[in-house]
């Protein structure tokens, strides 16, 4: 092997001078190279070469405006008059006539806005993860989380792309935790109001069946 007895080098693996390809390593001993050989990770190494480039984004406009469609669909919730179909359903158990209170719902048009709405925010939020993959894409991200996981969920996809995004340059998990408060901030609330309104509504009705008792 080459020697060089001037060389102030400290021992170690380096790029194997006799290999063009550029994924092997020779052992320097201080003085010459060794017959000593290592081959890392060849996935690695080729992670390593493709790195982002430099001022790489960890956010785009896209990725913002799926963790923020969520609310627009909880709001649509609040289109459907639960406590007419819930005293409706009450009244059929009752009287045993009538249509119970779920078919009531399904059929009005309120549902039927607040469904074909739902589908709507589907869509366009798949439209916008393949947008925001290939901007990711764009900036040299060697291999983003792929869109069409939003089909399966908007917050699989936003977790997902958010972990990528951190292990490829350290940061862009702002949008993970967003999405996670935005859908336990939703939970909350559009369960709180259905126990508000489902109280209500056993209130009055027994407040009624007093008062007709008097």
């Amino acid at each position: 092997m080459t020697s060089h007895p001037q060389s102030s080098i400290d021992p170690g693996w380096f790029a194997d001078p006799y290999d063009p390809s550029g994924f092997v390593l020779r052992w320097w001993d201080g003085t010459q190279w060794t017959a000593a050989t290592h081959r890392p990770d060849a996935g690695t190494a080729a992670e390593t070469a493709r790195a982002p480039r430099e001022g790489a984004r960890a956010y785009t406009i896209w990725i913002w405006a799926i963790v923020l469609l969520p609310v627009l669909s909880s709001a649509s919730f609040f289109l459907i008059d639960f406590r007419s179909y819930i005293e409706a359903g009450m009244q059929a158990g009752t009287t045993g006539a009538g249509t119970g209170s779920p078919m009531l719902m399904i059929a009005s048009p309120a549902y039927l806005l607040m469904t074909l709405f739902g589908w709507v925010l589907y869509g366009v939020t798949v439209v916008f993860a393949y947008l925001d993959h290939r901007s990711l894409v764009a900036d040299g991200y060697p291999r983003p989380f792929h869109w069409a996981w939003a089909f399966l969920s908007s917050l699989v996809y936003v977790i997902g792309r958010s972990v990528l995004v951190k292990r490829a340059i350290g940061r862009g998990t702002a949008p993970m935790w967003a999405a996670i408060a935005v859908t336990v901030v939703s939970f909350v609330v559009i369960f709180g109001y259905v126990i508000s309104v489902v109280v209500g509504v056993m209130q009055d009705s027994y407040s009624t069946t007093f008062s007709s008792a008097l």
